[in-house]
């Protein structure tokens, strides 16, 4: 009896290495406990085969997104954009394109493809549905919290953490119920009514402690809740003109209190897009429809310093049509 439970232990701290090696390996970084318990335990009862563990992690978007990062942090080291003309052009900007959210925020049959852009979610989705679309944002949470966790942050009980770009809070459900409280932030009112209507709807889904706030305009941004520990947002900043993300950026890390940490989607790169303010604000076109925009690295990196806080990590994160985004992790100077 002593020596099978010897061999199983053996077993098992042989399985743990090899995991933990690919992690290492595979990820640049040491295994989290969750998901080395439970490959561990996947090859112990060979639910899986070691090709399969390998190739899952090789396969996984943390994967994806290191390589992404290696190929493209030279081609995008340099390139900047000139974003030196009146602030009130921005706040021109941010009206025209905020014009085309707010509209599909109050209306049901669009607001959740708004969100999600698959015709899954075009129409007003059955309630089954809706509980899948809101599960659908923890891997995102997921992804910053290993962030987090990879720089000696592990209170997250403690923290309270902004969502910004919420939507109807496909993200804020899961933050929820992993962070103290969460500030939803959107400058869409209709989004930000369906959130707090499904915070009533399906109270299991969250832990009660979301609170919203409307961006009424693009200064309004400096009045959001200040002294943050954590700020996130995914698929966000990219719907707005580039010199409006550099003002959005400049004030959500500027909310952060000292030593508090931003997980923050950005696109970087396009081969051929070029922006001009004054054809934007001129065309009937643009403003009209979900666009796409970029701030570069070294704009992003410029916005940054002005107020304190620097980039800790970048992650390539994809994207579509040819624009390469990245994840960028910041911290506030202390």
């Amino acid at each position: 009896m002593k020596n099978e439970l010897n061999d199983v232990a053996t077993q098992k701290d042989k399985a743990t290495e090899f995991v933990a090696d690919l992690y290492r390996i595979l990820l640049e970084r040491e295994p989290d406990k969750e998901g080395l318990t439970n490959r561990v335990s996947s090859l112990l009862t060979k639910k899986v085969s070691p090709v399969e563990i390998v190739r899952t992690l090789l396969n996984s978007r943390e994967a994806e997104a290191r390589t992404f990062n290696k190929v493209w942090a030279k081609r995008t080291s340099t390139y900047r954009l000139d974003l030196n003309f009146d602030p009130e052009i921005a706040n021109q900007l941010f009206e025209k394109t905020a014009a085309f959210w707010r509209e599909a925020g109050f209306d049901r049959n669009e607001v959740y493809f708004s969100v999600l852009s698959s015709t899954r979610w075009k129409g007003q989705p059955p309630e089954g549905e809706i509980i899948n679309f809101y599960k659908s944002g923890k891997s995102f949470i997921d992804f910053c919290c290993a962030r987090l966790r990879e720089n000696g942050i592990n209170n997250f009980g403690d923290m309270i953490c902004t969502d910004f770009g919420s939507g109807i809070g496909r993200l804020a459900f899961s933050a929820s119920n992993i962070f103290k409280r969460v500030h939803a932030i959107d400058f869409s009112r209709g989004h930000l009514d369906l959130l707090q209507d499904n915070m009533r709807r399906y109270p299991s889904l969250h832990n009660g402690n979301i609170d919203c706030f409307y961006l009424d305009s693009l200064a309004s941004i400096d009045e959001a809740p200040s002294g943050v520990d954590f700020i996130y947002s995914y698929i966000t900043l990219q719907h707005n003109t580039p010199f409006v993300i550099a003002v959005m950026l400049r004030g959500l890390l500027k909310a952060l209190k000292a030593g508090g940490y931003a997980c923050l989607h950005i696109p970087i790169h396009h081969p051929f897009y070029r922006f001009s303010h004054e054809e934007y604000l001129s065309s009937s076109r643009s403003g009209a429809r979900m666009e796409m925009h970029i701030l570069p690295r070294e704009n992003i990196r410029e916005v940054a310093g002005q107020v304190g806080a620097k980039i800790v990590d970048s992650y390539g994160y994809g994207g579509t049509k040819g624009v390469y985004s990245e994840m960028f992790l910041f911290k506030k100077e202390a």
